[in-house]
């Protein structure tokens, strides 16, 4: 049993259908079939009880679908703690700009960010200093650098 298998049995669950599940995993539908019978052979259970039309999870694949989603779900936290413990520049950071300080900033700070931090990507948006507080807000965006006053309760650093 490996973590792709229990992905193939998380997406079946989900979907209850051979041929979408294959595709949406990106393989064949013979392997994803030969893949979830392994499975089953492994854990010794029926996970799905298959039909014509559909495929239904028996009751073991019921109580083992919880488990195998906290599973997949742990790793996929293993894997952020292990990205965040390297580079803590590297990533993505989205930026909004005010189109009046876009074309004098941008261009000084670009060069120095890309040198400074190479493993960082950032992704830059100019936006009046309103629709910048919404996208913070609803984050869309990581930062800012905006007109004052800002009028809602965010951190904030003067520039000039």
């Amino acid at each position: 049993m490996n973590l792709r298998d229990l992905q193939y049995f998380v997406v079946l669950a989900e979907l209850k259908h051979f041929g979408e599940t294959a595709k949406r995993c990106f393989v064949s539908q013979p392997t994803l079939s030969m893949q979830i019978k392994k499975l089953e052979e492994t854990l010794g259970v029926a996970l799905f009880e298959r039909t014509n039309k559909q495929v239904l999870l028996t009751d073991q694949g019921k109580a083992l679908l919880s488990r195998a989603k906290m599973i997949l779900g742990l790793v996929d936290e293993i894997k952020e703690i292990a990205k965040q413990s390297g580079d803590p520049f590297a990533g993505e950071l989205r930026l909004g700009v005010i189109p009046t300080v876009a074309p004098y900033l941008l261009p000084l700070l670009m060069p120095f960010i890309n040198k400074k931090y190479p493993n960082l990507k950032v992704w830059l948006v100019e936006e009046q200093t309103q629709n910048l507080l919404t996208m913070l807000e609803d984050g869309d965006l990581d930062a800012a650098i905006m007109a004052q006053p800002v009028a809602r309760d965010f951190s904030y650093q003067t520039l000039y």
